[in-house]
Parts: structure tokens; sequence; C-alpha cells
């Protein structure tokens, strides 16, 4: 495809021109919609707007209530993604852990059966190769028509290589399976500052865009058109310990930089966030989380995932997720700024209580207040007493017992028992 495209390709490897990366670019679409299951809009990537998600294939779950620390099963992936389905303030589904209770080569159509079963958000699958996005593909069509997955896409595939400047072949594989089928792709690169990629961050940025704009130029000579997300895995080594650090300044400055970039191009990009290096859902947890969930907000990410993820992304905690999805209110309200619409500037309102007055049992305030005032379950606001006559509870022990609660309500189940049975037939 290159080589008759224009480039330089010799002894496997491509020079890619300028003009070539342009091309791309404007056939790229500038705004891909993702859909619920049952056909409607949630996500609207463009530049600016944002949607907030778990990751994918963590190695272990970590339990907070136990302390525990194991490889996931296929009914601790039922448990992620029934939680999941609860969370408002996450738009899209991954299974967040690897199922390890079965052959490994069909853990992705496992936790793919799992996700479009218990949940109708949309989902982020990933795949061993192109047999497996095949596999997927026909799942899906087990409840949409290939058509109507097209027309109104509910997934977004998930991929990536290891940098730097190569494109392995079973990525290229799914790249080109997925462009011909216009299956949403996120062309994932994981480049670390100092092991893969140079210890500047720039020079990572660097990579990064190389692999990023020659993927999309690759999937857009395949199929004029076909949607990508850019890739936005971006991090740094920690020298010290050698772990690629998900908490880093560095991490969360170098995606911020690549959503400039790929907002000033018009292309939708992918981010990393709500994740910590820590081994627990704690303190260390909640701050690197939080710091990573704004800037990446503030600068604009489009799909932003792995909320959940601890341990540096191999481990996996329904705590976190119930905490993040807090600060993910939090975040979406501070973005919806203040109205200034008349009735909200409340000058009739201010003009007759007057001076001195309160307003607290105004109809204006009672009218107004749930749409104006971002509120918790989770956080606490009440005072000393009535904090201690709860039990002098903190976040971790409520976000434990919200988990439970959740985990014990009935099970909503979307598919009908002929398509479970579908699913079931492939998978075997």
């Amino acid at each position: 495809l290159l080589n008759d495209a224009g480039a330089k390709v010799e002894n496997e490897v491509a020079y890619v021109p300028s003009w070539l990366v342009e091309k791309a670019i404007n056939s790229a679409p500038k705004q891909i919609i993702i859909y619920s299951i049952d056909g409607k809009p949630v996500m609207r990537l463009t530049p600016g707007n944002f949607y907030f998600g778990t990751g994918e294939n963590t190695v272990f779950v970590i339990d907070g209530s136990t302390g525990e620390r194991r490889k996931w099963n296929k009914k601790d992936v039922v448990n992620a993604v029934l939680l999941q389905d609860y969370m408002e303030n996450l738009d899209f589904m991954t299974p967040l852990g690897m199922v390890s209770d079965c052959p490994p080569k069909t853990s992705s159509l496992h936790q793919f059966e799992i996700m479009i079963t218990y949940s109708n958000k949309p989902t982020m699958f990933s795949a061993y190769d192109r047999q497996g996005v095949m596999d997927i593909f026909e799942m899906a069509s087990i409840i949409k028509s290939p058509s109507l997955i097209e027309k109104k896409p509910f997934w977004m595939n998930l991929m990536g290589t290891t940098s730097p400047l190569i494109h392995s072949k079973d990525v290229l594989d799914k790249l080109l399976f997925s462009a011909e089928k216009r299956i949403p792709v996120i062309y994932s690169r994981c480049q670390t500052a100092g092991a893969t990629s140079p210890v500047t961050l720039a020079g990572t940025l660097a990579i990064n865009l190389a692999e990023g704009l020659s993927g999309l130029v690759i999937s857009q000579l395949k199929n004029e058109g076909a949607p990508m997300i850019m890739p936005g895995v971006i991090t740094n080594m920690d020298l010290k310990t050698t772990i690629p650090a998900y908490g880093s300044p560095e991490m969360n400055l170098m995606t911020c930089a690549l959503a400039e970039v790929y907002n000033w191009l018009g292309l939708t990009h992918f981010g990393t966030a709500g994740c910590s290096d820590s081994k627990v859902a704690d303190e260390q947890a909640a701050i690197e989380s939080c710091f990573s969930c704004v800037t990446q907000a503030l600068a604009g990410c489009n799909v932003i995932h792995d909320v959940g993820y601890l341990e540096s992304a191999m481990g996996g905690s329904l705590d976190l997720i119930v905490m993040t999805n807090e600060l993910l209110g939090m975040i979406k309200r501070f973005k919806q700024g203040i109205k200034l619409a008349p009735e909200c500037l409340a000058a009739d309102i201010i003009d007759r209580v007057g001076i001195g007055n309160s307003f607290i049992a105004e109809d204006h305030t009672y009218e107004n207040f749930r749409s104006e005032i971002w509120n918790s379950d989770l956080f606490d606001r009440h005072r000393h007493e009535e904090w201690k006559n709860k039990g002098k509870k903190d976040l971790a022990q409520r976000a434990q017992e919200r988990v439970k609660h959740i985990l014990s309500m009935p099970i909503r189940e979307i598919l009908d028992q002929q398509q479970k049975e579908e699913l079931a037939r492939i998978i075997k």
C-alpha cells in the first residue's frame, strides 16, 4: 500500500512523504460518533469533547475489602462490567481485566461476550490477532447487522504495538481488517520515555506522532475515510524501579501535548487517566487519578481510558472506579461553566429578597438547585457529629460499600436467550 501510494520502501522500512500524511489527515473523519448498543449517540468525538471509561486487560484484580490480589476470572470480569454499567460518569465500557480461566487466545472473546450481555454502553475491545477481530465482528453481528454496525458503531477496537518505529504484522493485520469494515480503531503506541523512546519528552512526542500518523496513512490507503482515534498511551520509565509510570506528571504533560497537536490537526485522540502506580485504592491512587483526569479533560483528550488501573496497569480496582466516577462528576460539572441567562443572573429575585435576607426558601432555589449545584452520594459533607454517628467511614470504606451494594442488585441482561446461545457457539 505504501509503495504504490508513493512512499519510498527499502528493506521493510517505509519513508512516508509529508504530502501523503497531509492527504491522510484530510481524508480521515473529523467527527466520529460512537453509539450505545440500542443506537443512541453517546460519544461525539470532535476536538475538545471528552469521554471517560475504564481500561483493558489488567492481569490482577485488587480487592480493596480483603486486600486480595489475584488473576481475573470470568465472574470477576462480569462484576467489573456490572459495576461500570451503573457508573453514570463512565461513557464507555471495557472488561478491565483479562479472563484467565479460559484458553488464553479466547479471553478477548469471553470479555466481549460479557460486555454486550450485561451493558448497553459503547464497548472498547481488543483481540490478539486478525482472526480474533473477525470472531468478535461475527459476535457483534449476532445483535446488529454489519451495515447497521458500520452506520452506528457501538464499539472501538484498541490495538497497539511496541515502539520505536515499528508496525508489527499482527497489529497491521488488525488495522487493515478494521479499516476495511470501518470499525473505529484506537491505534495505541505505548511509548515509554527513557526506554522505548528518548528520555526527553519532545523526542518521545516526535516518535508518537511519526508512528501514529504513519498508521493513519496505512488506514486511509486501505479505506479512505476509515475512522481512527490517534494514539495517546504515552508515559515515562521510572529509572529507579523500571516501571512505566502511570501516575507521573510527565505522562499527563505528554498526553495533553498530543491532544493539542491532534486537536490542531482536527483528529480525534486517545488519553489515559484515572489510573495510578499505587498497589491499592489509597490516597496516592486518589491523587494520581484526580490529577490525570482533570488535566486531560481540560486539554480536550477525546477518549480517555484506564479509570480503575492500579499497579502501573497490572491491576484493576472496582473501588477506584467508584471513587473516580465521583471525580468525573465534578469535572463534568466544572466544564459546564456558569450559565448567564436572565433566570440564572436572578436580578429580579435579588431585588425582591432584598438586603440581609435568605434565599433558601425561594421557589427559584427549589427550581434550580439540582441543575446548578453538583451533589455526591459518596463524598461526605456532613457535620462532624453526623459523620461520627454514621461510623466515621473514610472514602475507601464508602467506596467498598458502594461496590458491594451495586453487585448485590438484580442483574440486567441485554440479550435474549437465542443471542446468548449464538455467542457461546462462536466462542466454542
